[in-house]
């Protein structure tokens, strides 16, 4: 299965956790939020497809500061991905993906 966006992440493991089917069904989801990484960690979902969201929020904010100081501004920016896996989760490189509910 392949969960498109948090809550599908969120509703996707839940469900299989009442149903008894975790491990049993393999499922991609997207996003790295608390709950979905807490799912990946017990096995109930295989793999998170994350972008990064600091440098998402940089670019914006960025790009705010040009429009407001009347400089051009890129129509389009693209952003970094990656895969996360049980088995490379706690690489630092590929941790600093998960999205953080607080500061």
């Amino acid at each position: 299965m392949f969960a498109g966006n948090t809550n599908t992440g969120q509703g996707i493991a839940t469900g299989l956790k009442q149903a008894g089917k975790e491990g049993k069904v393999q499922v991609a989801a997207f996003d790295a939020e608390p709950d979905e990484i807490a799912s990946l960690k017990a096995g109930t979902l295989q793999v998170l497809v994350a972008q990064d969201p600091a440098a998402i929020g940089k670019e914006a904010v960025d790009q705010l500061a040009d429009a407001f100081e009347g400089n051009s501004v890129q129509k389009s920016i693209g952003t970094n991905m990656v895969a996360i896996t049980k088995a490379n989760m706690n690489q630092p490189e590929v941790s600093k993906y998960f999205y953080k509910s607080g500061c």
